[in-house]
């Protein structure tokens, strides 16, 4: 976040100065970094074009509250809760936009907030936010246009050597990337090797005590193999031959041919690289943008927190009320608000706990401070406490936390003549409405909507899936039959996790197993369906094998993820009471 500041506060400030923006130049500043912290981390030219889709509401957000304050402040307040209401609604569209939803409404309360006085012209604040914008854009080009497909190429190629990878997030900047052929099958080839790597580790645990490390080392040698492939993936072009196959065991013969037989083909893939946009299936682009896609159902997840962010910043622009003109702390009630609702109540709680002992700690060095040093230190000491808050804020949040509260107070005593035990005052108690608002009122009047069981839930989703399955397995299916049924199962997908489960931690791993396998699933069903007539022999076996045991090995990677989704759900149904 520091290096953040300064390459786009700054600059985005000088330049709004330049062009006439007076203190409005502020509010530019602030709206060029969460403009970029909105679009950026996809593909460059994707992330421009979202730019410029969104730079219109961007301008709204940074300009309108403020201007409509001064002629009404319910109006304000109005605009303020349509465009949280907004932001919290754009991960419905995709996934993608979660970060643009969070510098949206981040942006809108900021500019509402900052104490730069009244009267400011209309036409400053949007000379400052356009500045702002074309400060984000250039800066993006700048980082992105040595390698403006690497982001989308370094997401494909975790797949092969993260331990935690996203199928999902591999398959959205593979399609914001304009659908690549070559990538495509490397996410096909990743994904199955994953799972043949799997396969190798739970056989090798089972191998006698004295033929293990011979075992251990065959697979270990595979996964360098998709450690090198994955640098070839990453790099711009590739120079590096990748080692060849691992040493053959008897014991795992089968996976680790599996394995090897799918890294070739990513070391072709690599070497060729075909850009040329994959023969695209018109329902099963459609299916994979629904699979992609949050529900649009009104009960959703998403949709009650979109409700209760915009509850609880109304609670809190009716308590900001209360406070004197020009209140420096405001934006801290709004933005410490907007922050820590999160989609559920045990997210939420997680994200209060650093705020609070962040506010003890922060609090106690202000008052030693207070009472210890001249007030001439309260300046200087807030800068070092800014760049420590600017630097920690992300990584170590109870620190950075404690430093916003030193650069609250000593900004406000120094450069504003408030007494600074009051602002410390103030600021805890603003702090304490904060999370009281959003851990307590916000769950209290939009509760967490309670779910059925979680056999029923499990039932309902590999249901689902297998009818999104038969629907893009059908010769002339209808579009919107296919889309539909894609988002069926991606709600019930979304189902499976709930707040009010008393499951252990090792049926919380096989449950989250059981989600993860059926997002991939539902995602390389729909990469690999390329034409009318290709695919639906796989997709079928896939059905099939999602539902009853078969005697035969799977014979491609739909059917291996489906026997692993079909074995951990039965594992998590037997424990389940």
């Amino acid at each position: 976040m520091l290096g953040l500041f300064v390459v786009l506060v700054v600059p985005a400030f000088a330049l709004g100065l330049l062009f006439g923006a007076g203190p409005a130049a502020i509010v530019g500043a602030f709206a060029g970094l969460f403009s970029f912290i909105g679009v950026a981390g996809g593909p460059l030219w994707s992330d421009l074009r979202a730019l410029a889709a969104s730079s219109p509401v961007l301008l709204v957000a940074a300009c309108g509250p403020r201007l409509l304050a001064e002629w009404s402040r319910p109006a304000a307040f109005a605009l303020i809760l349509a465009l949280v209401l907004i932001a919290g609604l754009l991960p419905l569209r995709r996934p993608g936009l979660t970060t643009l939803g969070l510098g949206l409404g981040l942006l809108t309360l900021i500019s509402y907030g900052l104490p730069i006085g009244g009267g400011i012209p209309a036409l400053q604040l949007v000379v400052a936010t356009v500045a702002g914008l074309v400060v984000a854009a250039l800066f993006r080009c700048v980082t992105g246009l040595r390698d403006p497909h690497g982001p989308a190429r370094a997401k494909v190629a975790g797949l092969l050597d993260e331990p935690e990878p996203s199928v999902a997030g591999a398959v959205d900047l593979w399609l914001r990337d304009g659908r690549p052929t070559w990538l495509a099958a490397v996410i096909t080839a990743a994904v199955r090797t994953r799972l043949a790597v799997a396969t190798a580790d739970a056989t090798v645990r089972r191998l006698p005590v004295e033929d293990r490390a011979a075992g251990d080392r065959a697979v270990e040698a595979v996964r360098e193999r998709a450690r090198s492939l994955a640098a070839a993936v990453r790099a711009k072009r590739p120079s590096d031959e990748p080692p060849g196959r691992a040493t053959p065991v008897p014991e795992l013969e089968d996976p680790l041919r599996t394995a090897d037989d799918a890294l070739d083909r990513v070391a072709e893939l690599v070497v060729r690289r075909d850009a040329t946009p994959l023969a695209d299936d018109d329902r099963a682009h459609h299916g994979l943008r629904a699979a992609l896609a949050s529900t649009d159902a009104w009960r959703s997840t998403q949709v009650r927190h979109a409700l209760r962010t915009t509850l609880g910043v109304l609670l809190v622009l009716l308590v900001s009320l209360t406070l004197r003109p020009g209140d420096p702390l405001l934006p801290t009630l709004l933005m410490t608000t907007f922050s820590i609702l999160q989609t559920s109540w045990g997210a939420t709680l997680a994200r209060a706990r650093p705020k609070i002992l962040g506010l003890l700690a922060g609090a106690a060095v202000a008052v030693a401070i207070i009472l210890v040093l001249p007030p001439a230190t309260l300046l200087p000491i807030a800068l070092v406490a800014l760049v420590l808050g600017l630097a920690t804020i992300t990584s170590r949040p109870t620190l950075g936390s404690a430093a916003m509260v030193c650069v609250s107070v000593g900004f406000s005593s120094s450069l504003r003549g408030l007494d600074p035990v009051a602002v410390l005052v103030e600021y805890g108690i603003l702090m304490v409405v904060a999370v009281l608002v959003s851990v307590v009122v916000a769950f209290a009047v939009v509760p967490s909507r309670r779910r059925p069981d979680l056999r029923r839930r499990l039932e309902a989703a590999v249901a689902a899936t297998v009818t999104a399955l038969d629907a893009l397995a059908e010769d002339a299916p209808d579009r919107t039959r296919v889309a539909s049924a894609w988002r069926d199962a991606a709600r019930a997908r979304r189902d499976l996790v709930g707040e009010h489960d008393r499951l252990t931690d090792h049926q919380t791993e096989q449950l989250e197993r059981v989600r993860l396998g059926l997002d991939d699933l539902a995602l390389l069903a729909t990469v690999t369906r390329t034409g009318p007539d290709d695919g639906s022999v796989p997709l079928i076996e896939a059905r099939t094998r999602l539902l009853v045991d078969a005697p035969d090995a799977p014979s491609g990677v739909l059917s291996a993820l489906a026997d692993e989704v079909r074995t951990e759900r039965r594992a998590l149904e037997s424990a389940c009471p």
